[in-house]
């Protein structure tokens, strides 16, 4: 049986001196110059680490040709990004584009690093992949000029207890009219506020909030939808969260669906920017029919060093559980480095589960927010199920990575490619919509007003789209990507096979 223990070092994990190694452990960076400075060690361990981890380790130069040493000019946290921005641009696509391609000064689309635990962000209703959150709850868009709209609302947070829906326009807050975003910014800094808003039919909610914790599932909306004689099974999911009851919620959806004779799903993840891969597998799982059973669901790619259990830098990298003790093999603490990276061991397959059996169909919803995780969920089923992508080009995110620690910092490399049953993955600038469609922030999910799903009945039931998403307010017709949602993108993975001796 499969141990299923932490595989993602989003804990804190033991702080270590990557230049030090035990006494019966070759020392294969021999050759670097040695030191006592505590940067200059970080900096070297940046390097060691992507040479042995990072998904595309054989295009990196040489230590002396690289020289992590000269970035020592900023701050600490300043210099490790601009090493790890600059160490990470020499892998290239046959286009010439780097795969971790530039998306702002010394930020990556992929790897990063921040402060070990900080799990910093900047959204106005940021919950952790463990389903927490502490703010108001609700992140805005600009619809258009002098109009601010709610772009969704995060169950269990108390602007949800207060009744506040995605679409609802902010009129006020502390009384200061609404007319851009970055006045809401602005004001939400306080711990309390009286917000004023009115919904897309014109009824007017004030209610004052108070900034507090919270548990959200990311379960945004699900209902079923009569429509051209057909019923759909609609869900929008906010995240896959390593959450209580999660699973069980989305049993309880899929039971209604099945109840319903549902054949067409219609899965919303416009502002998913990604989670745990078991999540996505329990998912794909309940919308799978059972013909599906033992057909390949997906296949984690690792480096050629990490498959032939060769990065032995990972013997640094103590091992936790679930509940944040070491985990023991064999008498003795477990690291990375007894992790099997074969693609053997980390391919995945079908195992249906509920009573969903009648999936014939599947429309996915998304944006440019719609990344790794969520993105992962649409590749299992094209090679099997008839799939339609319908929005915007997602952020084209194949890959998956776990934390590796360094000093106070946790480093983030992209260390595994994901592709599907047909050996698809390659989704590097996103996947393509096959109906181009706008996120209209206008109407709340679910709502068959609303652009997107509007467009998806519209291909259902054979008819051209409706005059609403072709006449959408200019401002929402000019985005490219949609509204983006800031925040942790990525797909992450803590289950692991142990490496046989």
């Amino acid at each position: 049986m499969q141990k299923r223990v932490k595989y993602y070092a989003f804990v804190f994990l033991l702080a270590f001196t990557a230049c030090k190694k035990d006494d019966d452990i070759s020392d294969p960076y021999g050759y670097i110059p040695p030191t006592d400075d505590r940067t200059e060690l970080t900096l070297d361990s940046i390097y060691m680490y992507a040479n042995e981890i990072w998904l595309w380790n054989t295009a990196l130069p040489g230590y002396d040709a690289f020289s992590p040493r000269k970035y020592t000019t900023e701050s600490d946290l300043a210099s490790y990004r601009n090493c790890l921005f600059n160490l990470l641009q020499y892998a290239r696509r046959d286009n010439g584009t780097p795969y971790e391609q530039p998306v702002g000064s010394n930020r990556l689309k992929y790897s990063y690093m921040e402060v070990s635990g900080s799990g910093s962000s900047d959204q106005l209703a940021a919950v952790s992949l463990e389903g927490i959150g502490d703010d108001y709850g609700f992140e805005v868009g600009q619809y258009v000029s002098g109009d601010v709209r709610l772009l969704y609302v995060n169950p269990g947070s108390v602007a949800h207890h207060a009744g506040f829906k995605r679409g609802d326009r902010i009129l006020r807050i502390n009384g200061v009219e609404i007319t851009t975003t970055g006045v809401v910014r602005t004001l939400i800094g306080q711990s309390e506020i009286n917000l004023e808003a009115i919904s897309p039919d014109g009824m007017t909610k004030t209610a004052s909030l108070r900034k507090g914790p919270y548990s959200s599932n990311g379960v945004l909306k699900n209902k079923v939808i009569e429509s051209s004689g057909q019923k759909l099974g609609y869900l929008a999911l906010a995240r896959f969260a390593n959450v209580h009851g999660l699973e069980e919620d989305l049993e309880n959806i899929f039971q209604t669906f099945a109840v319903q004779s549902v054949e067409t799903l219609v899965v919303d993840l416009r502002y998913n920017t990604g989670g745990y891969v078991k999540v996505v597998e329990t998912l794909g799982n309940l919308m799978a029919p059972s013909t599906l059973n033992g057909k390949t669901m997906y296949a984690e790619h690792f480096n050629q060093t990490m498959q032939q259990g060769k990065a032995t830098i990972l013997k640094n990298q103590p091992y936790y559980g679930a509940d944040g003790k070491p985990v023991t093999i064999q008498g003795r603490p477990a690291t990375y480095h007894d992790v099997d990276y074969s693609t053997t061991r980390n391919t995945r397959t079908f195992q249906k589960t509920g009573n969903f059996q009648s999936l014939k169909k599947v429309y996915f919803i998304v944006s440019g927010n719609t990344a790794s995780a969520s993105e992962m969920l649409i590749q299992i089923f094209r090679p099997y199920v008839d799939v339609k992508i319908v929005g915007m080009t997602t952020y084209g995110k194949p890959v998956g990575f776990f934390g590796v620690n360094v000093d106070k910092y946790t480093v983030y490399f992209s260390s595994f490619h994901i592709r599907n049953g047909d050996g698809e993955g390659d989704y590097y600038d996103g996947i393509i919509p096959d109906i181009p469609a706008t996120d209209d922030i206008g109407y709340d999910f679910g709502d068959v007003r609303e652009a997107s799903l509007s467009v998806v009945l519209s291909d259902i039931s054979g008819t051209s789209a409706s005059l609403r998403s072709k006449a959408l307010p200019k401002a929402v017709q000019t985005e490219e990507t949609g509204y983006r949602v800031s925040g942790f993108k990525g797909v992450v993975e803590d289950r692991v096979q142990w490496r046989k001796e």
